[in-house]
């Protein structure tokens, strides 16, 4: 038989970001929650946790995210645990990817035939893992900030950001 349809949740018109209703005037005129300033700044302790103290690559994301958090008034909302593990996730793909520079080729243990490189495959779960785990802190930011987030966020691609600034002028 069929699937019978999406899931739950999957159809439809993508959700607005809170800053974006607020900008618009709130067109759905139903009552907007935002959360307050005091949540939304809570200090927790961010310093960065000892399992990220040895790995350089860990220690700079977790330090760029939370700055970032700070920057737009969320740090209260995302916990520390997400952070650290987006950090971890990076840097062991980081550090997967390097070693596929120095090769793509291993050796087969019994017959010694060349055989892919495992940190390929690894390198690709922590590349998801991380996109997900960011996705995930994206979504937390994305419903509670009444800021415009995406410019200045850690992710966001140069490239990205010229275009989304760039809006068509009608000359073409």
């Amino acid at each position: 038989m069929g699937k019978r349809g999406p899931k739950p949740g999957t159809g439809g018109r993508p959700e607005k970001a809170l800053y974006q209703k607020i900008e618009e005037g709130n067109p759905g005129k139903r009552e907007l929650t935002v959360i307050s300033d005091t949540v939304k700044n809570a200090e927790f302790k961010f310093t960065v946790p000892p399992a990220l103290k040895s790995n350089k690559f860990a220690k700079k994301v977790y330090t760029e995210t939370v700055k970032w958090l700070k920057d737009i008034n969320c740090i209260g909302l995302v916990p520390p645990y997400r952070i650290v593990g987006y950090a971890l996730c990076v840097a062991r793909w980081i550090e997967c990817e390097t070693e596929n520079n120095e090769s793509l080729l291993a050796a087969h243990p019994t017959t010694g035939q060349p055989i892919q490189s495992p940190y390929v495959d690894i390198s690709l779960k922590y590349y998801k893992n991380a996109a997900d785990t960011w996705d995930r802190i994206q979504n937390i930011v994305k419903a509670n900030s009444t800021v415009n987030y995406n410019p200045n966020a850690p992710t966001m691609d140069r490239m990205e950001t010229l275009l989304l600034k760039g809006k068509p002028t009608g000359d073409e």
